[in-house]
């Protein structure tokens, strides 16, 4: 350009780029050619260029062309002096970095859609380095979920919001994250800033250099607060359900249970008249009258064993699984077994393992399913006339295709199942008796799953049905 600003000579790469001739660009300004929304900006810039005779470098130009489509330029330039030291104007070379300017701005909008989904996602977004110290986190689920502002996470270590138990523990679990494992649906607890704790579930992966090294871990996590709040509300009504349940098996086995009694109650007061005879008319030894009162104690032991089991049976609580003995727990729930089979005349019969693992259990709630199943067999066999009526319980551990599964099955030699859709047995209120609810195997079934435990018709040759329920044995059994 000349000492005016005008253009004395362009190249041919430059009038490609803006898309003009020679004709349309000798002797114009190179404001002319710059975007209008610019060009104000430029104008100041070049105007300090060209009164101080300055040097300049990658001048980054909006210009547009002709045909109205923007092409961008990075011009650099220095002044043009004569041998007489004469100032004649600026020379230079401009590029087209219209193909990066784009990408630019396709980075740009990427960039700010990421972030705005970053910052608008109900997750909590982070990451953290090598000795686990937040480097990131998302500013608005950092509050939302934990009560924290962002500057009062960033450099703390994940450590400082967990109680010490959990701590120690999760600490573990990111370790083998940093080995490269990855970490999916991990639940934890966080401590919320009012001290309350927050239940989330982690996702996890490695942070690794350009040589591969891991500098540090990041993923997402999600608040299940309000998930825990269900399923707590879901065990809750179960149990509920099971409990009234349990009430209305009481209920129909009332009178057998008052006979139950009723036996130990007249034996004991025949055993009391006699010793009141004895000593009223000072007959017989104390010899005899102590044996007639060890006797009215093993009748009261009876009652009392039959009433303790009712009540434990019939009792409300939330269900607790603990360590139990499967053997141990159908074991407990033979009187109310027995008072069933007298009823329907069936013979008991237990096959128990030598040995068990421990499972845990709420056993009321393992004993409710055992005698539901029982009791289905012994009105099975009953409705069908069977002459030899037997019920098997049984209980093995499974080990070839389930290791560390502990089944019990219960059969019978009733009618069994044929004509019946297998798939809809355990439906709720799906149901073949006439004053049956038709919830007792769906409830018997919920239930086993809640132990993650599975219950299925079991495969029996002759006549007869067969249900069959796992129950995976605890951790350190397994092991």
């Amino acid at each position: 350009v000349d000492t005016e600003g005008r253009y004395t000579y362009v190249s041919e790469n430059v009038k490609e780029a803006l898309g003009v001739s020679s004709d349309q660009v000798l002797g114009r300004e190179p404001l002319d050619f710059v975007a209008p929304k610019q060009r104000a900006k430029e104008a100041r810039r070049v105007q300090a260029v060209t009164s101080g005779l300055a040097h300049f470098q990658e001048f980054e130009l909006e210009c547009t062309r002709p045909d109205g489509s923007t092409v961008w330029l990075a011009i650099s330039g220095a002044p043009v002096f004569s041998s007489s030291g004469e100032y004649t104007g600026h020379s230079g070379v401009a590029r087209n970095i219209t193909a990066r300017k784009r990408a630019d701005e396709a980075l740009a909008v990427s960039e700010a859609r990421y972030r705005t989904l970053v910052e608008t996602t109900h997750d909590l977004i982070w990451s953290v380095d090598a000795e686990g110290r937040f480097t990131f986190v998302n500013r608005n689920a950092a509050m939302a979920i934990l009560g924290y502002q962002l500057e009062e996470m960033l450099g703390r270590s994940l450590a400082e919001f967990k109680t010490p138990e959990q701590a120690v523990k999760d600490m573990a679990t990111f370790a083998d994250v940093k080995q490269g494992q990855a970490l999916f649906s991990y639940e934890t607890a966080y401590r919320h800033k009012d001290g309350s704790l927050v239940p989330m579930m982690f996702n996890a992966v490695a942070v690794r250099d350009e040589e591969g090294n891991v500098v540090g871990t990041t993923g997402t996590a999600q608040d299940i607060s309000e998930r825990k709040r269900r399923e707590e509300l879901s065990r809750s009504r179960q149990a509920e359900l099971a409990h009234d349940h349990r009430l209305g098996m009481m209920g129909e086995m009332a009178t057998e249970l008052a006979h139950e009694l009723n036996q130990p109650l007249a034996a004991i007061m025949n055993y009391a008249h006699g010793c009141s005879r004895r000593l009223q008319h000072h007959t017989g030894t104390p010899a005899e009258v102590r044996r007639a009162i060890d006797k009215i104690l093993d009748q009261a032991e009876r009652a009392d064993e039959v009433i303790r089991r009712m009540r434990g049976f019939a009792r409300r609580e939330q269900p607790e699984h603990q360590a139990v003995d499967l053997n141990a727990v159908i074991s407990e729930a033979l009187v109310l077994l027995e008072v069933e089979a007298r009823r329907f005349t069936v013979t008991i019969e237990l096959d128990f393992a030598a040995t068990l693992p421990p499972v845990l259990a709420d056993a009321v709630q393992i004993q409710q399913v055992v005698l539901n199943l029982a009791r289905n067999g012994m009105e099975s066999m009953h409705e069908s006339d069977t002459v030899s009526r037997h019920l098997v319980i049984s209980t093995e551990v499974t080990g070839r295709e389930e290791p560390g599964q502990v089944q019990v099955t219960v059969r019978d030699t009733g009618g069994g199942l044929s004509g019946l859709p297998e798939g809809r047995i355990f439906e709720p209120f799906f149901t073949t008796k006439s004053e049956g609810t038709g919830l007792g195997l769906s409830l018997c079934r919920t239930i086993i799953e809640g132990h993650g435990g599975k219950l299925q018709v079991g495969s029996k040759p002759g006549p007869g049905a067969a249900f069959v329920f796992t129950l995976p044995a605890t951790v350190e059994a397994a092991q």
